[in-house]
């Protein structure tokens, strides 16, 4: 992966990780130099996929939750589909190549149950659960970033690509993560 510092839309970015149909990055936002995380499609992105990082956005902007990054803009640059959410700073709970982090199992199984509870309760299915869609952190503002100061953290759930609502029998678009892909969304049938 290129580390260059790239222009997207209106925002100013570093290249942190890659992924299958898009790169993410870091930036601030323009006004308020919030950290954020941009998430736009790679250059050999099929653009079929182009309509699923609408729908990622559209999802979490329906759903507000403090264990959900915010979203701030959807975009086009260089033909291609980004948008902008709150900048998480931790750790997913497992991911290949990341060690496990130490924390306490019960906490962490009870802000997952009470994540997906509250998307079960707005009628949707995330689709792809799996450890490294966990994010074990803060969402800083500018202000906490400068004082440093920290808080115990949250569990966040990330990545809502294969996200769908319950009953909905479309295809979604991706094969997710094998072994973590919902059973539903493998066998064609309604999430």
């Amino acid at each position: 992966m290129n580390h260059t510092a790239v222009s997207i839309g209106p925002f100013h970015a570093t290249p942190i990780a890659e992924g299958g149909f898009a790169c993410v990055y870091r930036s601030c936002h323009p006004t308020s130099g919030q950290p954020l995380a941009i998430k736009w499609a790679r250059p050999d992105c099929d653009p079929e996929h182009f309509a699923t990082f609408a729908h990622e956005y559209h999802v979490l902007n329906e759903l507000v939750c403090r264990q959900l990054p915010r979203v701030f803009s959807f975009g086009w640059h260089d033909e291609r589909p980004y948008f902008a959410t709150d900048w998480i700073e931790g750790q997913p709970l497992w991911d290949e190549g990341v060690k496990r982090i130490e924390l306490d199992i019960t906490l962490a199984l009870s802000q997952i149950a009470t994540v997906l509870d509250f998307l079960h309760q707005r009628g949707w299915v995330h689709g792809d659960l799996k450890p490294g869609n966990f994010i074990w952190g803060d969402v800083l503002s500018e202000l906490e970033e400068v004082a440093g100061v920290s808080s115990t953290g949250s569990l966040y759930l990330i990545d809502f690509g294969l996200a769908r609502r319950v009953g909905d029998a479309d295809r979604p678009r991706g094969a997710g993560t094998v072994g973590y892909t919902a059973p539903e969304f493998l066998r064609r049938e309604p999430a």
